[in-house]
């Protein structure tokens, strides 16, 4: 049974808000840090994220790229293939497997969809967008509010995102539309593209799946690494002092999983 999919605006924007542009800040510099607005919705409060003694399977759908708001010339949106095995290795190491042959059934339905948004002088209702990927459900965006005035990131430079967004499979396929949990991860797309992000995006902000609050900033990881030269030092050579060089692989951690086959 094929399940129908929920519409791109479902996953990726809560209902409009209004945008204030006293918000944004600009720093001048290129964007190395993810913005993760994770949420669970109203109907899931009390979601339980897997573990490795309960681990959660799913069926894979993509909503796809995108390109949202003005379209700027050379902007590349990665395609399925590129995208897809990031996001089942990131599911993998929180204990969300796919389901396949052999496996137990899936429970869930993860949608996610990526690309890009670009807001041009007086498009309110990308900016409108643009705002709703960097909060979440918790937060009172009504103009003047507390929230609105804790800086959201630059805008202004238009944002990269990636949405990923669980549903319940067997609501689902009864028709009706119950999204568990959704995990909006955004940087600006000055500087940068949107493939080089998503490693990025998904080292940071994996962890927040499944998880509910207010946003968070993280590091990126693509910040220039800085090398200090201390002073010189002798290293005994092992294999002349009697010490066996240690040539065995590297540990697997404990939690890591191999993902089965995709279901269609």
């Amino acid at each position: 049974m094929r399940i129908s999919l929920p519409p791109a605006g479902l996953l990726i924007f809560l209902p409009p808000v209004l945008f204030v542009a006293a918000c944004v800040s600009d720093s001048g510099a290129p964007p190395t840090d993810v913005t993760v607005a994770a949420e669970r919705s109203k109907a899931a409060p009390n979601f339980e994220p897997p573990t490795a003694e309960a681990p959660a399977y799913y069926a894979f759908r993509s909503i796809g790229g995108v390109e949202l708001g003005a379209i700027y010339a050379g902007e590349q949106i990665p395609p399925r293939d590129e995208v897809e095995p990031l996001v089942e290795k990131a599911l993998a190491g929180r204990h969300y497997l796919k389901a396949g042959k052999g496996t137990p059934p899936p429970s869930l339905v993860i949608a996610y969809a990526w690309g890009s948004i670009n807001a041009e002088d007086g498009d309110r209702r990308t900016r409108e967008r643009m705002l709703s990927l960097v909060t979440t459900n918790k937060m009172n965006l009504e103009e003047g509010s507390v929230d609105l005035a804790r800086n959201p990131p630059n805008l202004d430079d238009g944002r990269y995102f990636l949405v990923v967004a669980a549903f319940d499979r067997a609501e689902l396929k009864a028709g009706r539309k119950k999204m568990l949990w959704r995990s909006k991860l955004s940087t600006g797309s000055a500087g940068t593209t949107l493939t080089e992000m998503l490693p990025s995006f998904l080292n940071a902000g994996a962890d927040f799946f499944g998880q509910d609050g207010l946003p968070a900033v993280l590091d990126g990881k693509l910040k220039e690494g800085v090398v200090t030269i201390g002073d010189a030092e002798v290293v005994p050579d092992k294999a002349k002092s009697g010490q066996a060089e240690d040539r065995r692989p590297p540990a697997v951690p404990k939690n890591a999983s191999q993902p089965g086959p995709t279901e269609d």
